[in-house]
């Protein structure tokens, strides 16, 4: 039991169609993935100084080793927390799948034990949902919700409702309404559910996504779309790179963290139309681009590489102010594997446009502070 947010059948997710992704990283739907004690361990887990052990968790959570181990083998199927050589760390899902419950927890208007009770079966919050445009009788939600339960079942929930330490609903006559408590309560499920329904659909992205940049508004990447390379298919996100070099934008940004000579080779396509750019390479690809980027810099005008002193795992583009693509690959494991959202929602820009400004200020320009790059280019093309 506890917070089922992502199920088949919970109440607030008709009409979203998000299972057939969920089936892509569990074998079944997701219940019962927060309840008390995994709240703990999930907290421990994001609190925990890194790199930390399973018995670290374990201690930090109050709970025991086989406990935790049980819990930190679901969160790791679901893409919370990856592993490696025993250590445990949460992935950006997880550090954001934390934050959505935290914030959560403060804005409704309940106790979390209450929250987590009110979670427990879909029953519940089936009940609470179908009072949200008239009053009903228990009679009338059994007749027209799927619930299982019996109308006395349905009956003693209601009362449930109807108590102080929770005012979710309000007894008039045979029927009940919902409260404004009650209204707060289901607004903050639905969106907290979205949420989590984003976390897990886009699992490969998360997977990935550098903690630091795990601040993305999680709940806006309902539109985004996910491209993921494999073993099978190493090239899906090249191929969708090359796709999105659009020669009609006016002005192109982008963060490189790993240097592809057919991608820089159109992106020099879109210099050749005029589109101005402004590129931030990590150290390893500005080491491996030097002389190609130095010649295509001296070739346009209207083009400004920037380097960064260290090696990063995050790729972004900018298209203009209306698209963009943000890519993050493996830091460890046999092959470094990208996984790329691609997003026109302009809350996802602002946050891609953010990441990329941190970067920039970080960056150096190469004719202010010529590179010193060992056996090779030294910064004098510049």
């Amino acid at each position: 039991g506890g917070l089922g947010l992502v199920t088949r059948d919970n109440p607030l997710l008709k009409g979203v169609s998000c299972y057939r992704s969920l089936d892509r990283f569990a074998t079944r739907p997701i219940n019962g993935l927060i309840d008390t004690k995994r709240f703990d361990v999930l907290y421990a887990v994001n609190n925990c100084s890194l790199p930390t052990s399973q018995s670290e968790i374990a201690a930090r959570a109050e709970t025991s080793d086989k406990t935790a181990e049980k819990y930190l083998s679901e969160f790791q199927n679901h893409g919370i927390i990856k592993t490696y050589r025993e250590n445990v760390e949460p992935t950006a899902g997880g550090k954001m799948l934390l934050d959505v419950l935290l914030e959560a927890f403060t804005e409704i208007p309940i106790a979390k034990d209450n929250c987590v009770e009110l979670t427990r079966t879909k029953t519940p919050l089936t009940i609470l949902s179908s009072l949200r445009r008239e009053p009903q009788t228990a009679e009338d939600i059994q007749r027209r919700t799927s619930v299982s339960a019996t109308e006395q079942t349905i009956k003693r929930r209601l009362k449930q409702f109807d108590k102080p330490d929770l005012d979710l609903a309000d007894e008039e006559g045979h029927s009940y309404r919902l409260t404004d408590t009650g209204k707060e309560v289901l607004l903050a499920y639905h969106d907290v559910t979205i949420a989590i329904e984003q976390i897990i659909e886009k699992a490969e992205w998360f997977q990935r996504l550098p903690l630091e940049n795990a601040t993305v508004p999680v709940k806006e990447l309902a539109d985004a779309t996910v491209v993921a390379s494999d073993t099978a298919s190493p090239s899906n996100v090249l191929g969708a790179a090359l796709k999105l070099c659009d020669l009609r934008v006016s002005r192109f940004r982008c963060i490189c963290s790993i240097y592809n000579p057919v991608l820089f080779f159109a992106y020099q396509t879109m210099l050749d139309f005029g589109v101005e750019a402004e590129a931030v390479l990590d150290w390893g690809a500005f080491v491996k681009s030097d002389q190609y980027t130095a010649n295509v810099r001296a070739k346009y005008e209207h083009y400004q590489p920037l380097y960064l002193k260290d090696s990063h795992t995050l790729g972004v583009g900018i298209y203009d102010e209306r698209k963009v693509a943000v890519g993050a690959y493996n830091e460890q494991g046999e092959g470094k594997h990208i996984a790329m959202i691609v997003s026109e929602n302009p809350n996802i820009i602002e946050w891609a446009e953010d990441i990329y400004g941190s970067y920039r200020d970080m960056a150096d320009c190469p004719e202010e502070n010529p590179p010193d790059i060992d056996g090779g280019f030294d910064g004098r093309h510049w």
